[in-house]
């Protein structure tokens, strides 16, 4: 699907969740998908279009010089500062905004996927969010969360069954580059 959107113009950016126990790491998929945004950009891009959110953005990635002190308001000035980068990169293209296995992703990530969600409107922003149904088990997180996004109009939720042996010989085939 990616290369798909990508070779049909769209900006893709991929954050990877990933499994470190406990409740994962804070915000791991968004510097993924913002590192992705600004190699895309570029750093000239980001700081200007960050504005008074540059040192929340810093926060996520030091490279863009230094992150703002422990303001009471910046958890929020970061949320706002990722969805105003989003827009703005819409304004060009369409962006698709893919966050892997949010079964490891922590509660801040889900929150602010939760103010993203509500607050892109009619931006052209896709957001993907994958995760594996087998790892969520009952009182898991993430539960609540996909009950919550359910609820948002503009979310469609698309259950994909496990592949059978047959598909997974092609992904095989697709990863090596030959028949397995």
């Amino acid at each position: 699907f990616t290369a798909e959107a990508a070779d049909a113009g769209a900006l893709v950016i991929i954050g990877q969740s990933v499994e470190i126990g406990g409740d994962g790491l804070p915000f791991g998929p968004v510097v993924g998908a913002m590192r992705d945004l600004v190699g895309n950009l570029g750093v000239e891009f980001a700081l200007e279009n960050a504005g008074p959110g540059r040192g929340a953005l810093a926060g996520l990635l030091p490279e863009l010089g230094a992150a703002a002190g422990p303001p009471d308001d910046a958890r929020g000035r970061l949320f706002e500062v990722v969805t105003v980068l989003l827009e703005r990169a819409a304004a060009e293209r369409t962006v698709v905004l893919v966050l892997e296995d949010l079964h490891w992703a922590d509660g801040s990530t889900r929150d602010l996927l939760r103010f993203v969600v509500r607050a892109l409107g009619s931006a052209r922003v896709l957001v993907i969010g994958t995760f594996r149904t087998d790892e969520i088990h009952r009182t898991h997180p993430l539960r609540p969360f996909l009950a919550e996004l359910d609820r948002v109009r503009s979310v469609r939720r698309i259950d994909l069954p496990r592949l059978t042996r047959s598909e997974v010989g092609e992904q095989l085939q697709g990863i090596l580059g030959r028949r397995p």
